[in-house]
């Protein structure tokens, strides 16, 4: 059988001696028809100017025939000069600025053999895993910026050499309480035609059960061309060799196409998933230009076509890719792709749950033409069990979905909140929907989803529970309960809900109080932590950290710590120990110096108490953990450790 790039080559070559036989005829004809074009106005072709679909015949013997019978009238069907809402809504300033969540999902530019285990540092003892990532869901494993065994801890930062491209850096230190240090460090820059620059914000790092090696995921770009279409967006995935922490080495870097999207560990299988969007008018005679593609950089490999698969309706050239890859060897193992575009993605133990939005307008002619728009999200389940996948049912909601922690699957339930935005525009031009529209009405509030995790099927909901115009700023579930604060502006309320009987759902609230919470976590002694934007919160910068104490009617904030301040909104950059009744989080003060610190809190049973304040280079990069009495800070410039022995419990 010939393999696909013989099948191009031989595609090419029909279509290069097909184009030869029409250049004669049309020579003769070209005078003709430019002067027609210029009588009847050029113009009004401008619609076909990206041109029409191929002729898929020529392709009939292409493993990816199917694929491109999909996509081709999604890519290539022209633009037309009667903007539809949808086309106007990519383009509309004032509708991406009052309600971003309408904005178009995605874009377009868009085993080795065994050997010992490490050991510890006097070379005695067996070293062993301790996850310190705060992950969501029992069993999956998250990435971070750092991980840690018995013995060591590896940080990931980068670092942008002067004219030089921006690398990464992975170190190695000692865990050993005031004897901890460096030990090893590795630089982990981008291959010649790869750029890291502007990306590595998303990069991620996982290090294997076995402690061998440590799996950097950081998104990238081709260099090729100044245009980052999704078929030059990559996740490198680097494979670095951490057996011995003193010389680690990398040991492979593959390459995944589209743009990042999230990553889980799970059994020692690393699950990596992707979005890749096709291009306009690809060359069908070049798989890379509109099939997901993997590999080493010499030797990338498009996604087989029997790894493809489909949903019921396919009305977008979008691809979620995911790749499962062996963190021993640095491998992918197997990659499959949804022709379905995802905005995120919640995974679970079994299933990967990919949403994508839309937003739905029904028109009312008149003196102004009236378009009522509201927002709705599918949540596709797709199935992994056994190393295979497979797309399972779908489902529908009324809203949009701020974030994957605004999913659940628990107990054979799904659940969800959402924001339920709702918006009418008027305008005077019904040809031109964009010419002169203004919105009249706005209207948004939060609801809650559960469906049956294994059909889909709607059990409950609780719709419209907030105030109007509020909408989710964060939200966890843990285990029967869920807790949600929803604001406007600095204000808000925040709701515990008991899903033990999903069909008979009751809930309780906080009221108004000011300010809002970007992340919530069960707390010391059964009370829920907030941490966020405070009553100074003008244009937020003001830190709240507060109690709250569910009681049998309600919820009561207890005490709040606030402080002029900038701090991340990223939940892996606060260090949270329920137990001990410690939250670190690291900030930049506003009050006086303009300083970076990090805060490490310490609630006493009546109020949250500074117990200690360390100088660090990045709030957002800022990683921490506790223990064996002693708290160890990593950040870009190094690793700070200081004891607290009158705390006695223990990792």
């Amino acid at each position: 059988m010939r393999t696909y790039h013989e099948r191009a080559n031989d595609i090419q070559e029909k279509l290069k001696a097909k184009k030869k036989r029409k250049t004669l005829t049309w020579v003769g004809a070209i005078s003709c028809v430019l002067a027609f074009l210029v009588v009847f106005n050029l113009t009004l072709f401008l619609p076909f100017e990206t041109g029409g679909a191929p002729d898929l015949s020529l392709y009939r013997d292409s493993e990816y025939y199917a694929v491109m019978e999909k996509i081709s009238p999604l890519v290539f069907t022209p633009r037309h000069s009667t903007c539809n809402f949808n086309e106007w809504a990519k383009h509309s300033v004032l509708l991406n600025n009052i309600m971003p969540e309408f904005s178009p999902g995605g874009t377009d530019f868009e085993a080795n053999a065994p050997q010992d285990a490490p050991t510890s540092p006097d070379g005695t003892a067996p070293d062993t895993y301790i996850e310190v990532t705060d992950n969501q869901t029992a069993g999956m494993v998250e990435g971070d910026l750092f991980k840690r065994s018995q013995n060591y801890l590896f940080y990931l930062t980068e670092e942008t050499p002067a004219d030089k491209e921006t690398e990464l850096v992975l170190r190695a230190y000692t865990i050993a309480g005031e004897q901890s240090k460096l030990c090893g460090e590795v630089k982990l820059a981008p291959e010649r035609g790869f750029s890291f620059q502007w990306y590595t914000d998303s990069r991620e790092m996982y290090l294997s059960p076995d402690l061998k090696t440590v799996t950097v995921l950081v998104p990238c770009y081709h260099t090729a061309t100044s245009t980052l279409y999704s078929a030059n967006l990559y996740t490198a995935i680097i494979t670095v060799d951490t057996q011995n922490v003193d010389t680690m080495s990398v040991k492979r870097v593959q390459y995944l196409s589209g743009n990042y999207i999230s990553s889980r560990l799970c059994d020692g299988q690393l699950l990596i998933v992707n979005n890749f969007a096709v291009r306009r008018n690809p060359d069908f005679g070049d798989v890379q230009s509109f099939l997901p593609h993997f590999g080493e950089a010499d030797a990338f490999e498009p996604i087989p076509a029997e790894n493809i698969l489909y949903p019921e309706t396919v009305n977008l050239a979008k691809f979620t890719v995911l790749a499962a890859v062996d963190t021993a060897s640095g491998q992918l193992t197997d990659c499959e792709a949804l022709l379905y575009f995802s905005d995120d993605v919640y995974v679970s133990e079994h299933n990967v749950y990919v949403n994508s939005y839309a937003y739905r307008a029904e028109y009312q002619a008149g003196p102004f033409t009236s378009a009522d728009v509201t927002s709705f999200t599918d949540v596709t389940r797709i199935s992994f069990e056994g190393g295979m996948f497979e797309v399972g049912p779908s489902a529908s909601i009324c809203g949009t979905i701020k974030d994957r922690y605004c999913m659940d699957e628990y107990d054979g339930y799904f659940r969800i909140f959402a924001d339920v935005p709702s918006i009418t525009f008027l305008t005077q031009s019904p040809s031109a929907p964009w010419a002169g529209a203004f919105a009249t009405t706005l209207q948004s509030s939060v609801s809650l989803f559960i469906f049956d995790a294994e059909t889909m099927q709607a059990v409950s909901a609780v719709e419209r529970f907030a105030p109007d115009m509020e909408s989710v700023q964060s939200a966890r579930f843990d285990g029967d309960k869920a807790y949600v604060c929803t604001a406007v502006l600095f204000t808000d309320p925040v709701y515990v809900f008991d899903l033990s009987d999903p069909e008979n759902i009751s809930s309780k609230d906080t009221g108004t109080i000011p300010g809002y919470s970007v992340a919530l976590k069960k707390f010391f002694g059964g009370t829920l932590l907030g941490i966020g934007y405070g009553e100074a919160g003008n244009a937020g910068s003001s830190l709240k950290v507060e109690l709250y104490e569910e009681t049998e009617d309600t919820i009561t904030p207890l005490t709040a710590f606030e402080t002029p301040a900038y701090f991340s909104e990223n939940y892996k950059s606060y260090f949270i120990r329920a137990d001990l009744g410690l939250v670190g989080i690291g900030i930049r003060s506003l009050s006086g110096d303009n300083a970076l610190r990090y805060l490490l809190l310490r609630f006493d049973g009546y109020q949250f108490v500074n117990i200690a304040t360390f100088s660090i280079a990045d709030y957002e990069d800022a990683r921490a953990f506790y223990a064996d009495g002693w708290f160890y800070l990593v950040d870009p410039s190094g690793l700070q450790v200081k004891a607290f022995p009158g705390t006695e419990a223990t990792d």
